[in-house]
């Protein structure tokens, strides 16, 4: 009988199923550190993507909107932004029943630019308004007190190249943004520091600038990087939108009229003209002669003769010829023809006769 082999033994000592779950807690502990803020990391970077594609969105509508020269009505009421900043225009604006910050010429001499700087008003208010709603969803600090460089903090710019005096130099300059004091852009009078935005008039260039402090609010990044200066700008070209507000001048303008006039055209006609020729035609001529006979008679004899007699007839050719303009002349030549006439000459002959 074979005996079986002694069971090996080892030295170690039994597993305890508590010393692996501890090992777990450690390992998933230094891990855990990492995958939140991969996690986070994530979600941060998309809501400063989105929160960019805002800020280029607003950006672009406001820009559209600046060129056309339209602008809220609500801005020329009482109270509006308009009517504030100029008082007196706005009573001008309102003597002609509505408030829509067009001055007619019955009620001011300088219309022109009391219309210029009401609707300048409108249109820069309108336009941050149009901007605003374009920049959707991101977090925006509601309250009116916020300072520029807090996060939460949003601006709209519009700027101009207009160029009011004549003088060839730009009234309005832009000064760019400076992200890294959380610093916007600026609109100021040319030469000075002082801030004040302007649409722009037709045919100059209008730039809409949207300026965003994005709040971080992953709690390991915010500690380190609280906020995020987000930026863009557009540029275009404003368009026609001005018309006079002239009143009880008559038009001047007379309608068009249609003027037909000549014009000559070289066309081929046929004119025909009469062109002499000389032709040779036979004719038939008697000549008598004398014939001696028994008696002496005058007898006459025809004898037909063959002459050729030149003779000019008038024949009608037609020959093409070019001219200017359409006319058919007929000429008219008349040519003199001698024609030969036959005569009877009698002739008297002597015949003797035995």
């Amino acid at each position: 009988m074979i005996a079986s082999a002694p069971r090996h033994v080892s030295s170690r000592p039994p597993k305890n199923p508590e010393r692996r779950l501890g090992q777990g807690l450690v390992e998933f502990a230094l891990i855990l550190p990492v995958l939140l803020l991969v996690l986070f990391g994530i979600i941060e970077f998309a809501r400063i993507l989105q929160a960019w594609l805002s800020v280029e969105n607003g950006a672009r509508f406001g820009v559209r909107y600046a060129v056309t020269g339209e602008y809220d009505l609500k801005y020329c009421q009482p109270g509006g932004a308009a009517a504030l900043a100029f008082p007196a225009f706005a009573l001008d604006d309102a003597a002609d029943g509505t408030q829509d910050c067009q001055v007619t010429s019955t009620y001011s001499t300088n219309y022109v630019n009391e219309t210029d700087s009401l609707t300048n008003i409108a249109r820069i208010y309108s336009t941050i308004d149009v901007a605003t709603e374009g920049s959707v969803a991101i977090l925006r600090n509601p309250d009116p007190s916020i300072l520029e460089p807090d996060a939460g903090f949003f601006k709209v710019t519009v700027c101009s190249t207009r160029d009011a005096d004549g003088n060839g130099t730009q009234d309005f300059n832009l000064n760019s943004p400076i992200p890294s004091q959380y610093l916007s852009s600026k609109c100021v009078l040319a030469g000075t520091s002082t801030e004040q935005m302007d649409a722009g008039g037709p045919g100059d260039y209008v730039v809409v600038s949207v300026d965003f402090n994005h709040p971080v609010v992953v709690p390991i990044i915010s500690a380190i990087w609280p906020k995020l200066h987000l930026t863009s700008k557009r540029q275009g070209i404003v368009e026609h939108f001005r018309t006079a507000r002239v009143v009880g001048i008559p038009p001047t303008l007379a309608p068009p009229t249609s003027t037909f006039a000549p014009t000559n055209t070289p066309t081929d006609t046929s004119t025909p003209t009469n062109t002499p020729t000389n032709t040779q035609t036979p004719t038939t001529t008697l000549t008598p002669t004398n014939t001696p006979s028994s008696t002496p008679t005058s007898t006459p004899s025809p004898t037909t003769t063959t002459t050729r007699t030149p003779t000019s007839t008038s024949t009608s050719t037609r020959t093409p010829t070019s001219t200017s303009t359409s006319t058919s002349t007929s000429t008219s030549t008349s040519t003199p023809t001698r024609t030969p006439t036959s005569t009877n000459t009698p002739t008297s002959t002597y015949t003797p006769t035995s």
